[in-house]
């Protein structure tokens, strides 16, 4: 727990820094106005990933996890992975046929409320914190 939390800590520098040279330089930079451009949004993920290195490596706990647990997360993780590419490739289909016009921030939203759901799903399923 503590090398992965070192190692999100560590990619949330990287990150933060190559989002603030493409700030600093200009680079990827969105002239609208009340958008967030390329460059902010590597500087925001890089200050989650940081917190939250930061927070699993003082505050995280190790989790013990038996075969029978492990298997579970195999063949879930491989479905969600099938559905996933199943999913873009409908909207590849779809998006081939009329252009799909979505902003970002929607995107992400969507994205922040399905880790949600899935944290929440895992911690009633398995009554522990993951």
């Amino acid at each position: 727990m503590k090398k992965a939390a070192k190692y999100r800590f560590f990619v949330g520098i990287l990150i933060f820094v190559i989002g603030f040279v493409f700030e600093v330089l200009d680079i990827f930079s969105v002239p609208n106005i009340g958008t967030l451009s390329f460059s902010k949004w590597l500087i925001l993920t890089g200050g989650l990933l940081i917190g939250l290195g930061v927070r699993n490596f003082f505050y995280g706990k190790e989790i013990v996890i038996d075969e029978r647990v492990s298997k579970i997360i195999n063949k879930s993780s491989r479905l969600t992975l099938v559905a996933v590419i199943y999913l873009f490739l409908g909207i590849f289909i779809v998006s081939m046929i009329k252009p799909i016009n979505v902003e970002l921030s929607l995107f992400v939203s969507y994205v922040i409320f399905f880790i949600i759901m899935f944290s929440l799903g895992s911690k009633y399923y398995y009554g522990r914190k993951i």
